[in-house]
């Protein structure tokens, strides 16, 4: 682990922000949305590309989540940049920040995007705005239990990204996959 992620980790659990369990762990008495990050390139068949950390996991487990996801985020703008030698042919410019899927009752998943090309970087201006509209989602819901991936804002220098995290709801804690 990078000392910066662990500078990370440290300003979290000192405001009892960070949990050291599962993040994939969901409980059938409390509501749990399980947040993953993921960017905005979809494939040819409309899924959108999730190949990193807890989304890569989350697709084995569930391979329709791709599929399901790519619906969501190709709805929001339809308009992209074609090509590309991989099989990824759209690549929206456009941020949607934070997307809900309901996969069973008792499991729902939460994207959060981190950058914009799967092969790009995650940018700062995309995670403040991304943790704006989930932390919009989180007061709307107190009840919920908001599980988010923070592997994908280690990325950014603790100065930066901390001040953000920190300003996010009560009930939105962080996990590594």
């Amino acid at each position: 682990m990078s000392e910066n992620l662990s500078s990370i980790i440290d300003g979290l659990k000192a405001e009892g922000k960070f949990s050291a369990g599962s993040l994939f762990a969901y409980s059938k008495t409390v509501r749990t949305v399980i947040v993953v990050a993921a960017n905005t390139t979809l494939r040819r068949n409309g899924s959108l590309v999730m190949r990193r950390g807890g989304a890569q996991y989350l697709t084995q487990k569930f391979p329709q989540i791709e599929q399901l996801a790519g619906l969501v985020v190709g709805g929001i703008d339809n308009q992209g940049v074609f090509g590309g030698a991989s099989g990824i042919e759209k690549f929206c410019e456009r941020r949607y920040g934070f997307i809900v899927l309901e996969l069973v009752p008792e499991f729902t998943l939460g994207i959060i995007q981190d950058r914009l090309h799967y092969s790009s970087k995650p940018r700062l201006d995309i995670a403040e705005y991304s943790l704006g509209k989930l932390s919009a989602f989180a007061l709307e819901h107190p009840e919920y239990r908001i599980k988010t991936e923070l592997d994908s804002f280690g990325h950014f220098h603790h100065r930066e990204i901390l001040p953000i995290l920190l300003g996010t709801p009560k009930n939105i804690a962080y996990y590594r996959s």
